[in-house]
């Protein structure tokens, strides 16, 4: 027994049948449609992706390097470790540098003009004259030159001992390890 809405029960001639055929058609093209464009869509992902390399696809890092080690030994200490499997083509070497005290300085300069701005306005600021801050702000900013002059000159006191090494494929960062790369770097530093 075939219950009365169904489409099985209807003949082709009811009024009512047309709008339910729609619906299912519409309903059909729409999975289509949908299933059309999740193909196209993950081929423009794939395209996106190999035309863009960012440092988060093909990074090793590397950590607990010497302090003096200048960044041409580790690219000639890399390839030559990976030269045994394969070569590699680095991208680009990124050392970390410790900027802790430049920062405090940039955070202390910017609540020290955020009291200018409220004294400027008229606002008492508790334990703050104009002669005070002023004195403040002018040694904040001179502390930041400094610390500026002293990176541009030499950056290498700053230096963490920690690089992020960046290929062009994923075979460079497949073929080494970091610990067996800082083992080895130390193994060949001691040698020389």
């Amino acid at each position: 027994m075939l219950v009365t809405p169904s489409l099985g029960n209807r003949d082709i001639t009811d009024a009512r049948i047309l709008p339910q055929l729609m619906n299912l058609f519409f309903v059909l093209v729409m999975v289509f449609v949908t299933m059309l464009f999740k193909k196209f869509q993950k081929r423009v992902e794939i395209d996106c992706d190999q035309k863009e390399v960012t440092p988060a696809d093909y990074t090793l890092y590397a950590q607990n390097f010497p302090k003096n080690v200048k960044i041409s030994e580790i690219i000639e200490y890399v390839k030559d470790v990976a030269k045994e499997e394969r070569a590699v083509n680095i991208k680009k070497i990124i050392p970390a540098y410790f900027i802790g005290e430049y920062i405090r300085l940039l955070r202390k300069k910017r609540k020290l003009v955020e009291i200018a701005h409220k004294l400027s306005l008229g606002k008492k600021v508790r334990g703050w004259t104009q002669e005070s801050l002023d004195e403040d702000l002018t040694q904040v900013y001179l502390s930041i030159a400094e610390f500026e002059d002293e990176c541009s000159t030499n950056l290498e006191s700053k230096f963490t001992g920690c690089v992020f090494i960046v290929f062009d494929t994923e075979e460079g960062d497949y073929l080494l390890n970091s610990k067996v790369l800082y083992v080895l770097f130390l193994m060949k530093m001691q040698g020389q």
